[in-house]
């Protein structure tokens, strides 16, 4: 075998060092469950293509104007098995959840939802639909904002009081849809993956 080889593929192994925090501080750590399942792209939603960003089919590419069985099989054993699962594992140890809910799927499955807030999860807004929102005309993202508020009220019987827009987003384009959760305080998360960080607008509506 080459010795002069560059790449580190040990590190510290079984010693990691401790990260001795100032005054012996701990972290937090939030665990977030995503609830998409019946909102991303489907025709059978409207679409004219299906879904494909989010995916266990590596590479997958839209299939347009048809449905694609695969992609949906995906999605419903996320709502049919996955999603009960993950939610028994958590009452096992006793640890809430934030749910990043899209409004559509809650819609579709409004048991779903019911149990995760009988379980004492946080239920937050993640959009009314699971698409790119990123160049969606403003007057119709307004109104997929007011719906996602809206469902999820009806279904769990509390306004959702934080917000996680579906893509990165600026913070003036945000501000600009303000009225459309009038009467409401939603703290925003905005997860920038190039640097890795989430920055956090608290805007009061």
């Amino acid at each position: 075998m080459n010795k002069d080889y560059s790449r580190n593929l040990i590190g510290y192994g079984a010693n990691p060092p401790h990260p001795k925090w100032p005054n012996n501080a701990r972290i937090a750590v939030s665990f977030v469950l995503n609830y998409e399942e019946g909102g991303e792209r489907c025709i059978l939603h409207g679409d004219d293509e299906s879904e494909a960003f989010l995916s266990e089919i590596p590479a997958a590419t839209p299939i347009k104007g048809e449905r694609h069985i695969s992609m949906e099989s995906i999605y419903e054993y996320g709502s049919r098995a996955g999603v009960w699962r993950v939610l028994r594992l958590f009452e096992q140890y006793d640890i809430p959840l934030t749910i990043f809910a899209v409004a559509m799927a809650v819609e579709r499955y409004p048991e779903v939802a019911k149990a995760m807030k009988e379980a004492g999860h946080e239920i937050c807004s993640h959009g009314y639909r699971w698409i790119d929102y990123q160049y969606m005309d403003e007057s119709e993202e307004r109104d997929h904002m007011a719906k996602a508020i809206s469902i999820i009220k009806e279904v769990t019987g509390e306004r959702p009081v934080v917000g996680t827009p579906d893509v990165p987003v600026l913070i003036p384009a945000v501000s600009s849809l303000k009225k459309a959760a009038s009467c409401m305080t939603l703290m925003l998360t905005m997860m920038t993956f190039r640097i890795g960080i989430q920055r956090q607008a608290d805007l009061s509506w």
